[in-house]
């Protein structure tokens, strides 16, 4: 539907919204001189209308489409090292409002394919960079989610081990961990799994791409600038060992 006509807001089956970034013309990446390579030259682009997640995928959420028969449950629940029992949130007593981390970009796919089953009006799916990088700065360019000035200016902004993390929180426990369209954590808690554009021929669950993340974590000091990119990514299997700093959330946009 035309931009006059979205509604603000997106409410799903698992009981989480979604809201509007509006369509428009939004900067991205980094200009000369700042930053790594991979993220010039800066550039402006118009994307349409898509709603996001307005926080990383739930423990809580996730269990809703295993109880669907949708979303598997084995392979989260016999771990191997004691790392991953301490930080996997997935069955841990009081995380339900935690991320879903030590997940594959595959089983995270797999989650929005569940809400594209319940709401024929959308289509789900992981986000881009590009939607992922406009949620988080929106249109004036910034360089954090909560402006040009970094961190260290007003305390602590986002859950980082800078900040104290040794694990991750609930969503939505950092306030200023808020971007412009009040969609919350996307600079901390966990890293996030996006679809990158180049060389994709299919951004629908289970199409023909490739994934990176975006974000800082709560294993992290720094990354909090919204253009910071990670290395080429490798996918991680379904057993999920080296992603209890990685987590998700989708985006949807009208059929």
């Amino acid at each position: 539907p035309p931009h006059a006509q979205s509604a603000a807001r997106l409410d799903t089956a698992d009981q989480t919204a979604l809201l509007l970034v509006a369509e428009g013309k939004a900067t991205f990446g980094s200009p000369s001189g700042e930053g790594e390579a991979d993220e010039q030259p800066e550039r402006i682009r118009e994307l349409p209308d898509f709603y996001m997640d307005e926080t990383e995928i739930t423990v809580a959420s996730y269990q809703r489409c295993v109880n669907d028969g949708f979303c598997a449950s084995a392979f989260f629940t016999s771990w191997s090292s004691d790392l991953a029992r301490q930080h996997c949130n997935y069955g841990a007593l009081g995380r339900e409002q935690h991320p879903m981390n030590c997940i594959s970009p595959k089983g995270a796919e797999n989650f929005c394919a569940w809400r594209a089953a319940q709401d024929s009006r959308y289509r789900f799916r992981l986000p881009t960079e590009d939607e992922w990088e406009k949620a988080a700065r929106g249109t004036d360019g910034r360089r954090y989610i909560w402006g040009d000035e970094p961190e260290g200016i007003g305390g602590c902004r986002a859950h980082t081990k800078r900040c104290g993390a040794n694990s991750t929180a609930a969503v939505k426990s950092v306030v200023l961990d808020q971007s412009p369209y009040a969609i919350f954590d996307l600079a901390g808690n966990v890293s996030e799994w996006v679809i990158v554009e180049q060389g994709a021929s299919d951004l629908a669950p289970g199409g023909k791409h490739s994934f990176t993340t975006r974000g800082s974590n709560w294993t992290r000091d720094g990354a909090l600038r919204v253009a910071d990119r990670d290395a080429t990514p490798v996918p991680l299997g379904d057993t999920g060992e080296n992603a209890a700093d990685v987590g998700f959330r989708c985006v949807a946009n009208a059929r």
